[in-house]
This record gives structure tokens, sequence and C-alpha cells, in this order.
């Protein structure tokens, strides 16, 4: 499966809406689930792309089943690390990108291009197409 920039905006637009999430403790009476790791924004995109899928088809009716309750509170634990991993990403690429902002705006050459050279490289992950297993 492949991304482009295409997506970006709505990338960011679902790591805004994840920061409203809390996460779950260990007081909370359901069964914890393992959660696959996204150590990397290739890894969470792809997660993302795998189970966003099944969610949505698992959440598609106005009733959903007990058995599909279990899946989704199962692939959710995956998905908020992916959330996490992305989010984490695009606050670190607009950090850089509000520093080339800024130098730009002073005139000051050398942060610019130093800058925009790691602007380019966070925001490449996101824009570059990725592909999953």
């Amino acid at each position: 499966m492949k991304f482009n920039g295409v997506i970006l905006a709505r990338l960011w637009a679902l790591c805004a809406v994840s920061s409203v999430f809390s996460p779950v403790t260990a007081a909370d009476d359901f069964q914890h689930y393992p959660a696959k790791p996204s150590p990397t924004v290739e890894a969470a995109l792809c997660h993302l792309s795998s189970l966003h899928p099944v969610l949505s088809q698992l959440t598609s009716s106005e009733k959903v089943k007990p058995v599909d309750m279990v899946k989704i509170h199962e692939l959710t634990y995956t998905l908020e690390n992916a959330l996490g991993t992305l989010q984490a990403a695009l606050v670190e690429t607009a950090e850089r990108l509000e520093e080339v902002h800024k130098a730009s705006e002073r005139f000051d050459q050398k942060t610019v291009v130093e800058k925009s050279v790691e602007y380019r490289k966070l925001a490449n992950q996101f824009i570059s197409p990725v592909a999953c297993d």
C-alpha cells in the first residue's frame, strides 16, 4: 500500500483529534491487549492504512456486535500508538518549519538553509510513498 502527500492534511487533523484521547489506565476494568508498536512514521502510516478500514467496517452499522467490540478494543491500541507517533513527528516537523519561517524573517540564510534541510527530511516521511507489507 502506498501513501503520498495528499493525505498529510487528513493525518494532521487525525492527530489533532487524537490528542483529546486520554491513555488507558491500569484502573480500568477492561482487558488490555498488546499493541503493535509504531516506532517510525512509516510503521505508523502502515498500521493506520491497514487498521483504519477494519475499524471503519466494524463500526459502519448502528449496532455493533459484542464480538466486534472486542476486535475494536484490541485494534485501537495499535491505532493509538500509530497516531501518537504521527503526532510527535508532525510536531517536530512543524517546529523545524517555524525555525525556517523565523529565520527567513531575519534574512538569516545560514539558519534557513540548515533548518530547511531538517524540515525536508522530516516532511518527506509524510509525503514519500510508503510500502507496507
